[in-house]
């Protein structure tokens, strides 16, 4: 995981060919996600043995949805790596705030410390504030406001509108 620049990869390797283009099958009956097969990898050591293995990787969106597939539903009793889990448990804590919303709204989300639902909630129904009171208090056109505010289904007062 590259956490500076937000990405997250999750890779196996094997002597086996046969055992991870099962897993890829495996992984792809349980999440969808298509894979070309594992590749071949040659390599010699220092003392110049040379040894063969497979690899098969993914990236971004799918490795995230391959690591929910294998921790989200970890038993007491579950073998697993702990720094395994916790790698996968950073990098969903990130895929989650990058998924959140727009580049404006994680902005906002990171400097107030809480979800833009939570935000827009408190401001429009505890504080009873407009979406224009609302759109200058998080620097952000009041269109914007009203779309967000019904995209989490908060009520909010109608649009002004001009018909005197």
């Amino acid at each position: 995981m590259r956490e500076e620049r937000n990405e997250f990869d999750l890779g196996f390797s094997s002597g086996n060919k046969d055992f991870l283009n099962d897993l890829i099958a495996l992984v792809a009956k349980h999440t969808g996600i298509k894979h070309k097969g594992a590749r071949k990898r040659f390599k010699t050591t220092p003392k110049g043995f040379a040894s063969t293995s497979y690899m098969m990787e993914y990236y971004s969106t799918n490795a995230i949805k391959v690591a929910d597939w294998m921790f989200s539903d970890l038993q007491k009793n579950d073998l697993y790596l702990n720094r395994k889990y916790k790698t996968y448990l950073r990098a969903k804590k990130i895929y989650d705030y990058l998924e959140s919303g727009t580049r404006i709204t994680r902005v906002i989300q990171k400097k107030l410390k809480q979800p833009i639902s939570n935000i827009l909630k408190d401001l429009s129904e505890n504080q009873k504030l407009d979406g224009v009171k609302i759109s200058k208090i998080l620097g952000v056109h009041s269109s914007s406001i009203y779309r967000w505010l019904e995209k989490f289904g908060i009520k909010y007062p109608q649009h002004r509108t001009t018909d005197e």
